[in-house]
């Protein structure tokens, strides 16, 4: 007597794949919404080292760095990044008619990572426009 048997070899193969193809989904998915949370909480901590008054002097390409609370900006920044031993940089961004561009940055000058302030920054996402755009 033959035995019968509710799915073949193949189908049960298939059903495993798909499975783990769904499960592997999910999970991507739901890190990727945790990593966007976790970096959306950072940035406003970052956010939050910073006064407005100070972001708005930095802003101010025509003044020199020794008019404008750089140094002790410079300093947070640099703070912040050992803080979150996993960021690579930590910077503030302005934006004017020509683009984007660096105020201040947690990088010892002359290093690799280092950016001066004003120094445009070409590389610009969607979603980093967006959020100017929208103050979110």
């Amino acid at each position: 007597m033959k035995k019968i048997t509710f799915f073949s070899t193949k189908k049960k193969v298939i059903v495993i794949i798909t499975v783990g193809i769904a499960i592997s989904v999910t999970v991507a998915i739901m890190l990727n919404a945790f990593n966007i949370s976790s970096l959306t909480q950072r940035a406003r901590g970052f956010a939050f080292s910073v006064d407005p008054e100070t972001a708005i002097k930095l802003n101010d390409k025509k003044l020199p760095d020794s008019r404008v609370p750089y140094t002790q900006t410079k300093q947070k920044l640099a703070d912040l990044k050992k803080v979150y031993s996993d960021t690579r940089f930590v910077y503030i961004l302005a934006r004017d008619s020509s683009g984007f561009y660096f105020t201040v940055d947690s990088e010892p000058a002359g290093s690799s990572g280092y950016s001066p302030r004003s120094e445009p920054y070409g590389e610009a996402s969607d979603r980093l426009k967006a959020v100017f755009n929208t103050k979110e």
